[in-house]
């Protein structure tokens, strides 16, 4: 079916410049010296990525102790074999220092220590709404700067065409 489908000729078009015989000298030095170079771009770039997913708004806000209720509906993290699953609970009742939840799916309810459930349970609330503001300002910002970089918006294939087919 993909032969059917899909050119034979490529994806991008290069007028049998390179598609035939060794590439030359000043080729193969370039890529030597290009390589480690372009290696060492994509590692900063990665972690340049990392950084700013430290900005992404949490899908859940976090809950803390002195906010929950009785009655109200929170997410906990909790050890299941090997995995730390995130399942819903509801809460039943709350003290000074502890809280009962009965997590669904369980048929008994747990007392949990202030200090326990923040630490090693991670309780969640209900979804953000800040992506709801964030992203479409993203996409603002980003079509603001296609109007002097039109090429952001595509894909890179007219880019990589553009410098396979320029001249030497």
């Amino acid at each position: 079916v993909g032969s059917i489908v899909v050119e034979d000729a490529g994806l991008y078009e290069m007028d049998e410049k390179y598609s035939y015989g060794w590439p030359s000298s000043q080729m193969i030095g370039w890529a030597v010296l290009a390589g480690p170079l372009v290696g060492l771009g994509a590692l900063c770039f990665r972690w340049l990525v990392k950084w700013f997913e430290k900005f992404k708004p949490p899908p859940r806000e976090k809950v803390c102790f002195s906010s929950i209720e009785i009655d109200d509906r929170i997410w906990v993290y909790r050890r299941e074999g090997d995995f730390e699953v995130r399942r819903p609970a509801q809460v039943l009742d709350k003290s000074k220092t502890t809280v009962t939840i009965e997590i669904e799916g369980d048929s008994y309810s747990e007392e949990i220590d202030e200090n326990i459930l923040e630490k090693t349970y991670h309780p969640e609330g209900p979804r953000s709404t800040r992506i709801l503001v964030l992203m479409p300002a993203a996409f603002f910002f980003l079509a603001l700067l296609s109007w002097k970089f039109p090429s952001l918006l595509g894909n890179g294939r007219a880019m990589a065409e553009v410098a396979i087919n320029r001249d030497r």
